[in-house]
């Protein structure tokens, strides 16, 4: 009778071994690029939409109605926006003038999220954000620059920055 030898079973198994251990870690390190892929997408989403918001509310606002004076930098910012106050249907009231909202506010706050405040009501427009700065460098340009920082599960710290400027209405 024919069969295997011991040593011919021990070599057999040593070189599945090898072939299962390679391949765990193939497996391992493919997982952890894919999360850390995922929350960096995740991440850019974030700060992407953040800027977009702010920029849509910046521009139709007028110089005139922010508290950004030419040249300074801030933390926050707190501006106005056209709005149909008499409800009219029209932003111009019967004198010819521009209704304006209340005072509408974005800063970051402690929990790392740009925070949209306006009439006693907060509403969070992006997470995990390690940074929000202001710059005001003419007089119809506002530079915002957001940035955020996240931990992926295998630790790995993950960052994105996004800078806008946007130009305000006459």
């Amino acid at each position: 009778m024919k069969g295997f030898t011991l040593l011919e079973i021990l070599v057999a198994s040593l070189i599945m071994s090898i072939i299962m251990g390679a391949l765990f870690v193939s497996l391992s390190i493919g997982q952890r690029s894919w999360f850390s892929g995922d929350a960096s997408i995740e991440l850019r989403d974030q700060t992407i939409r953040a800027v977009m918001t702010i920029d849509k509310e910046l521009s139709a606002t007028r110089p005139t109605k922010i508290d950004l004076a030419i040249g300074a930098t801030a933390s926050a910012i707190t501006f106005y926006l056209p709005q149909d106050n008499n409800g009219d249907g029209s932003v111009v009231d019967s004198s010819g003038n521009i209704e304006w909202s209340g005072a509408i506010t974005y800063s970051l706050n402690g929990s790392n999220q740009i925070i949209r405040s306006s009439g006693g009501a907060s509403r969070v427009i992006g997470i995990d954000i390690a940074a929000l700065r202001f710059t005001r460098t003419q007089n119809r340009l506002i530079q915002v620059d957001i940035t955020a920082q996240k931990t992926t599960p295998s630790r790995q710290q993950l960052q994105d920055t996004e800078q806008a400027i946007i130009k305000m209405r006459n």
